[in-house]
């Protein structure tokens, strides 16, 4: 690829060199009402990230359609967000990050699960599946990043499992792009 295409020999560290916007940036649309919809939360102390993904009813595929990138983030500031982002919509579950979900505080003792459940029933937010509280995603590390790779790789109908909105999800696009192995 830097001798074919010119691209610079870090890039050879990436860990989604598949990913191409050109082919999995989709133009924004409304997602309609019978999509399945989720939401993924990563809860870091730093920043919580939060991904809105739809799946059609008659399609392999997943688009994702809207994100939260909560800095400093508190239970309070997610569920306002997220009630936010939410309203009018119904979603089948949550899904979230094993590790972050069961560390404590320190001051109350209760996990960042059990704080964000407390604050999505405060705001009313809930999920068909989960309610007001969450499922947890897979934490094996290469199982999460081969999905990927078989989401991002381009099918033989000339389309990838994954598709984002144009301009819905700048952070996950800014973060795919230089997600990169350690040399």
């Amino acid at each position: 690829r830097v001798r074919v295409c010119g691209e610079f020999a870090l890039t050879a560290y990436k860990v989604f060199p598949e990913w191409n916007p050109m082919v999995h940036v989709v133009e924004h649309r409304a997602i309609p009402l019978d999509w399945t919809r989720y939401a993924a939360i990563d809860p870091g102390y730093q920043v919580c990230a939060v991904l809105f993904g739809a799946v059609p009813p008659r399609e392999d595929s997943i688009y994702l359609f809207d994100e939260l990138y909560l800095k400093n983030c508190t239970a309070e500031l997610f569920g306002q967000a997220m009630a936010e982002k939410t309203k009018h919509q119904e979603y089948h579950a949550f899904v979230i990050d094993l590790h972050g979900a069961v560390r404590s505080d320190i001051g109350t003792g209760a996990t960042t699960q059990q704080q964000y459940a407390d604050s999505l029933e405060r705001y009313k937010v809930k999920s068909t599946m989960s309610g007001n509280n969450f499922l947890y995603g897979s934490d094996n590390v290469m199982a999460g990043i081969n999905s990927m790779h078989s989401m991002l790789r381009v099918r033989e109908d000339g389309t990838p499992k994954l598709r984002v909105l144009k301009d819905a999800c700048p952070n996950f696009e800014w973060e795919i792009k230089r997600y990169h192995n350690k040399k």
